[in-house]
């Protein structure tokens, strides 16, 4: 808990809060508010018109909104925008975001409609701070802000709970199984493209026609039809080689018949299970545009990879052309680097952040 007492909200999305943002939120005293709390939409099918109405609601008719220290937002909140823009909350009254989701990567690469860029940069701009989980996060912040604005944005890391990790160091991984996992949810379509799914089988597809050994294990949410798309362009040379088995409570069964964890993300903030298979001692590749990339440097920095297949293909082929005892040690790296990145340090390092935060911003 912080040494300072303020009034701090914090306002995030349905249905609730990630479940380490609440952390954080929960460790400086936060009061949790949905952002549409006064005109639900983000759940609903609902129009465009609905939305935009919801978001001037809750922005003029915030509970109690001058009582706020401080509007602490989970990723981009636009009521809080306009009580900005609008003079709503003082000048005294401060915006803090805490930034973890593809919102910073999507607006670099211009990948939103015109009017949803200028949104999320004025967003930004009008912040007092900027909180990123992650040095990618950060990262991308600092390019798309003006320079007097960079000693605003503040760099965190996210981290696995202490008992997690305990027991997936028990983990011993499967380096005979020539078998590459991915785990993670892709219930929509965008969701395939950010999280890389389709890179990665494209460039496991090339990968078998040096090594036809290599199997491609894939954890996760992914609907029926999604995974008949990202499949209909290979023979079933290739396809049988790739298992969708379906979100699993037990990942643990997974890790320890892999050899390889892969994740390939075009923008992914974090990445909470590369940490969780290096916990497990299961050496990950991942992406130039790939949050946890700063952990997995620690263990090979050829271990992260620029976003296409050829440059994957080679990383993989590279790492399993290494010998048993030279992917052990990979593994004992993993499991020793990884202890750096617990949730009780995160936590620590969050609440001292915020700390500072407050100290730079005089309140």
């Amino acid at each position: 808990m912080i040494k300072h007492r303020l009034n701090i909200a914090f306002i995030h999305g349905r249905p609730k809060g990630h479940p380490t943002h609440a952390m954080y939120a929960n460790s400086i005293g936060c009061i949790f508010f949905h952002e549409d709390k006064v005109l639900r939409w983000q759940d609903l099918n609902v129009s465009k018109i609905r939305r935009y109405l919801s978001w001037v609601l809750n922005a003029f008719f915030f509970p109690k909104r001058k009582h706020w220290d401080i509007y602490f937002t989970e990723c981009v909140r636009i009521p809080q925008l306009i009580q900005k823009q609008l003079n709503l909350i003082s000048k005294t009254q401060r915006l803090v975001a805490l930034m973890s989701d593809e919102s910073l990567y999507y607006t670099f690469i211009k990948r939103y409609p015109v009017l949803t860029q200028k949104l999320m940069l004025k967003f930004w701009m009008n912040c007092d701070a900027i909180i990123c989980i992650g040095e990618f996060q950060y990262e991308l912040a600092i390019k798309l802000l003006p320079i007097n604005h960079h000693k605003k944005v503040y760099n965190i890391f996210n981290g696995v709970p202490h008992n997690r990790i305990a027991n997936l160091s028990k983990i011993v991984p499967n380096f005979e199984s020539n078998n590459i996992l991915f785990i993670g949810n892709a219930s929509v379509e965008w969701r395939i493209n950010y999280k890389g799914l389709d890179l990665m089988i494209e460039a496991f597809s090339n990968c078998c026609i040096t090594n036809q050994s290599l199997t491609f294990t894939v954890v996760g949410d992914i609907p029926k039809q999604l995974i008949s798309n990202l499949l209909d362009k290979y023979d079933t040379l290739i396809s049988n080689k790739i298992k969708f088995v379906g979100p699993s409570e037990d990942i643990d069964l997974y890790l320890r018949n892999a050899s390889l964890y892969l994740h390939c993300a075009r923008g992914e903030a974090w990445g909470i299970s590369i940490i969780e298979a290096m916990c497990a001692g299961v050496p990950a590749i991942v992406s130039e545009q790939t949050g946890a990339k700063q952990v997995v440097r620690k263990l090979n920095k050829d271990f992260i990879v620029p976003l296409d297949s050829e440059s994957i293909s080679k990383a993989v082929l590279n790492y399993f052309s290494l010998n048993n005892e030279e992917k052990t040690n990979l593994s004992i790296n993993a499991k020793r680097i990884v202890q750096d990145f617990t949730e009780e340090k995160a936590k620590n390092q969050f609440i001292k952040t915020f700390e500072n935060v407050i100290k730079d911003l005089k309140i």
